[in-house]
């Protein structure tokens, strides 16, 4: 799957509708000799099925405002780079400080995939030491009180992920 042909030919379509595109913006994707650099700085193993995905598409943003009639729609979509994804800027996100200790140390292993816009739901990716990984969703409060060990597990790679949502979001 060619995932930036996926979304360029969504971003026609809406344009060929008459929308206009306010913002848009992608990361450089992640090379093969980049790769042993980002994982000695995150002191994580990046599995080769993460590289391929983020060596063809590392983040991408854009919105949109489409006209008709009286009415503006706005529209946007937003992947977070495998840069962002790994600074595992979780705090007071995930988890605020008067959390239980067990939580934060768990939930800490879990690396933000994708936010929700406009809640404070997100979908997280946790790698294993030998670079597997497992999304899961975590949605408001649910990692408190031990909560943080039975997250809901989502049974998809990122691809199969990736092709979940576009198909709302690019359809």
């Amino acid at each position: 799957m060619d995932y930036l042909l996926q979304i360029e030919t969504f971003k026609q379509e809406i344009i060929g509708l008459g929308a206009k595109i306010k913002h848009e913006d992608t990361q450089m994707t992640v090379t093969r000799e980049e790769l042993p650099y980002l994982e000695a700085d995150a002191q994580q193993k990046i599995g080769e099925e993460v590289f391929s995905f983020y060596n063809k598409l590392n983040g991408f943003e854009f919105d949109y405002e489409l006209s008709a009639g009286k009415t503006l729609f706005r529209g946007f979509a937003h992947l977070h780079s495998l840069e962002e994804i790994l600074e595992n800027n979780t705090e007071n996100r995930l988890w605020v400080d008067w959390y239980e200790a067990a939580d934060i140390a768990e939930i800490k292993t879990h690396h933000i995939f994708e936010s929700i816009t406009g809640t404070d739901y997100y979908i997280t990716i946790k790698f294993d030491v030998d670079g597997n990984y497992r999304l899961f969703y975590v949605a408001e409060g649910a990692v408190n009180h031990g909560g943080s060990k039975s997250l809901p597990q989502i049974p998809l790679t990122i691809a199969q992920y990736f092709q979940v949502i576009s198909a709302y979001k690019f359809h």
